[in-house]
C-alpha cells in the first residue's frame, strides 16, 4: 500500500501549483462544490444559500435569481464549459452566462448535476410522494420515483443517485430509459453514487459495512472497492470526464485515485512536485477535472488553522 502511494504521488505528477480561494469580508469561507472541465470555474457556498463564483483573481458573489423572495439559493454544479450553472434558487434553476436564469421545478425542486454542454439537468424532489427526481431538457422531462439523482454523465444520458428508506440507502443508475441498483457485494450494506464521468462509463461513490465506509468505483457496472490505506472512512466523491482520475476523501485527508487503483494523499502530490503546503490541511476534493497532462482540483481544506477553499493544478509526466 505505502508503495502505491508513493508511486501515485511522486511520478505522476512533477509540478504543481496551489491558490487559497480568496475570502469576501463578513462571510465564512468559501467551500467548493465543483469545477469546470477546463479546470477554470469553481462553484460553491461561503455557506448555506449564498454561493459563489470564481474564475482566478477575485471572488463573486453569485445570485441567480434577481427574485428577492428568493431569499436562499445555491450553487451545485456546472458544466464542462463553466458557462451553465444549476442549483436551487425558490425552485431547480439553469443559469446561463449571458442569457441568466430559467426555473425548472417548484418549490420542492433542487438541481444537483448538469451536463456538459447545459442542455441536460438532474433534479431531485423533496416531500412530493410518487417522485424523487427528474431529468430535464428542454423538449421533455423525465421523472424518477425509485431513486434521488446525485449527479448527471458529461453526455447527459446516465443519471446515478441515491435510494433511501428506514433502513438502508443504495446506489441506483437510470441508464437507456431503466432505473437499476447498482452492484453491491455481500460483505456491504449500503452504497451510494456520487458522480459519473462523460460517457457514464464510470460512476464513483462509497460503500458501507457494520464498521467501515469505504470509496467506490463501478467501471462498466462492476464494483471495484478503492484503496483505502486502512481508513475506516474513505469516499470519493468526484471523478474527471475521462474516468482516470478521482477525487475523495480517507479518513480526514483530501485524496486522490487513479483509475487502476493507486492512491495519494492530495497533501503528498503537492509537497512532491515542488509546492509548498506549509500551513496546509487538506480535507476533500471536491471538484476534479484534467485536461491533457494537467489536473485541476479544488475543495476543502484549513490554511494556518482556519477554514479554507484551495484550486490547485497538477502536471502529470
Amino acid at each position: 500500500m505505502v508503495f502505491a502511494l508513493a508511486c501515485l504521488a511522486t511520478t505522476t505528477f512533477v509540478r504543481a501549483h496551489l491558490v487559497q480561494i480568496p475570502k469576501v469580508n463578513g462571510l465564512p469561507a468559501p467551500h467548493p462544490l465543483a469545477i469546470s472541465a477546463d479546470g477554470k470555474t469553481v462553484v460553491g457556498q461561503f455557506a448555506p444559500g449564498n454561493p459563489f463564483t470564481w474564475r482566478g483573481g477575485d471572488i463573486a458573489r453569485f445570485r441567480p435569481s434577481s427574485n428577492p423572495n428568493d431569499l436562499v439559493q445555491y450553487a451545485q454544479a456546472i458544466s464542462g464549459d463553466g458557462n451553465t450553472i444549476v442549483g436551487k434558487a425558490g425552485s431547480a434553476y439553469i443559469w446561463r452566462r449571458g442569457v441568466g436564469i430559467a426555473k425548472i421545478g417548484d418549490s420542492q425542486s433542487f438541481a444537483y448535476g448538469v451536463s456538459d454542454t447545459g442542455k441536460e439537468v438532474a433534479c431531485q424532489v423533496e416531500g412530493r410522494p410518487g417522485i424523487r427526481g427528474f431529468l430535464w431538457t428542454k423538449e421533455s422531462t423525465v421523472k424518477f420515483d425509485i431513486f434521488s439523482p446525485t449527479c448527471l454523465s458529461g453526455n447527459g444520458k446516465v443519471v446515478a443517485g441515491l435510494q433511501t428508506d428506514h433502513s438502508t440507502i443504495r446506489a441506483f443508475e437510470f441508464r437507456n430509459q431503466i432505473s437499476q441498483e447498482l452492484p453491491l457485494p455481500e460483505e456491504y450494506t449500503d452504497s451510494a453514487a456520487y458522480a459519473i464521468d462523460r460517457e457514464g462509463k464510470t460512476i464513483v461513490g462509497s460503500v458501507t459495512n457494520n464498521s467501515q465506509t469505504s470509496a467506490a468505483m463501478w467501471r462498466d457496472g462492476k464494483f471495484v472497492k478503492l484503496m483505502d490505506l486502512g481508513y475506516n472512512t474513505a469516499v470519493a466523491k468526484v471523478v474527471t470526464r475521462d474516468g482516470s482520475y478521482i477525487g475523495g476523501y480517507l479518513g480526514n485527508e483530501a485524496a486522490i485515485w487513479s483509475a487502476d487503483g493507486k492512491v495519494a494523499y492530495l497533501e503528498m502530490a503537492l509537497h512532491g512536485s515542488g509546492t509548498s503546503t506549509n500551513g496546509w490541511k487538506f480535507e476533500s476534493v471536491d471538484g476534479i477535472a484534467k485536461v491533457g497532462k494537467t489536473l485541476y482540483v479544488t475543495g476543502w481544506a484549513h490554511f494556518n488553522g482556519k477554514e479554507a477553499g484551495y484550486w490547485a493544478s497538477l502536471q502529470m509526466r
